[in-house]
């Protein structure tokens, strides 16, 4: 497959999508969320600091803060949220979960308002993207609503972030993704059936194959992100991947 410098990004298959046409955008450290119940901290020095990420998050309840300190890094785990949590890594550049060659590294599922930020996420399976059972992700949202996932790192995985429904009913909608980096993916984001409502925006989306791909979703809003260096794509492989799409 021929690669071109700043090839369009994205592949929009059955969609309701508003894009407005990215510009170069400087892309800037905002402040940590505000404390929201109790805090967890994992790595560093401190006493009665967790080792492992998911075990912080297991003893974390709705509210809490999961704090992740970097000197520790890198966490060579996967990790399941299923509560309303925030989990911030110290610094995005250098706190890192390593997937490991894992099929997913982080899943949010059927969860709501959580927040994930100031990680580098990476080395997931890599693929081939199979349409029925796509494997090989970094952060998956499973009937994820209303969630956050800025200032992080994704690379080096099948597909960066996968936003799909689960068991047929249970949707993803209203999430936000913003001021992350994705490189050198598959596929940098994926909407895949029964997501939507999605905001993207502000991400940088550089040598990925594919910076993002929308399949049977609607409703989103895709605006000022940066596409540098992804992999071009021909008009007969985007209607392969429309004919191999999964329908409900």
């Amino acid at each position: 497959m021929k690669r071109e410098g700043l090839a369009v990004g994205i592949i929009l298959l059955l969609i309701g999508t508003c894009i407005i046409p990215s510009t170069a955008q400087q892309i800037e450290n905002s402040s940590l969320p505000p404390s929201r119940g109790n805090w967890f901290y994992v790595g560093g020095s401190g006493p009665g600091n967790y080792s492992k990420i998911q075990d912080a998050i297991d003893n974390a309840s709705d509210g809490d803060t999961v704090f992740v300190y970097d000197e520790s890094s890198p966490y060579v785990e996967t990790l399941t949220i299923i509560k309303s949590i925030s989990l911030v890594g110290e610094n995005k550049e250098t706190t890192i979960i390593d997937g490991c060659g894992s099929p997913y590294i982080i899943i949010l599922q059927v969860v709501s308002y959580v927040q994930l930020r100031g990680f580098t996420i990476r080395n997931s399976s890599r693929t081939e993207i199979n349409w029925n059972a796509v494997k090989g992700v970094g952060i998956r949202l499973l009937a994820a609503s209303f969630c956050t996932l800025s200032d992080n790192i994704i690379t080096d995985t099948t597909v960066g972030i996968h936003l799909l429904n689960y068991l047929w009913n249970e949707f993803t909608y209203n999430n936000t993704i913003s001021q992350n980096v994705l490189t050198q993916n598959t596929i940098g984001i994926l909407l895949d059936w029964g997501s939507g409502d999605t905001t993207i925006l502000q991400n940088e989306l550089t040598q990925n194959w594919y910076g993002i791909v929308v399949i049977t979703t609607q409703f989103n809003s895709i605006t000022k992100n940066n596409f540098l260096w992804n992999g071009s794509f021909s008009s007969s492989h985007a209607r392969d991947l429309l004919a191999r799409q999964r329908y409900p």
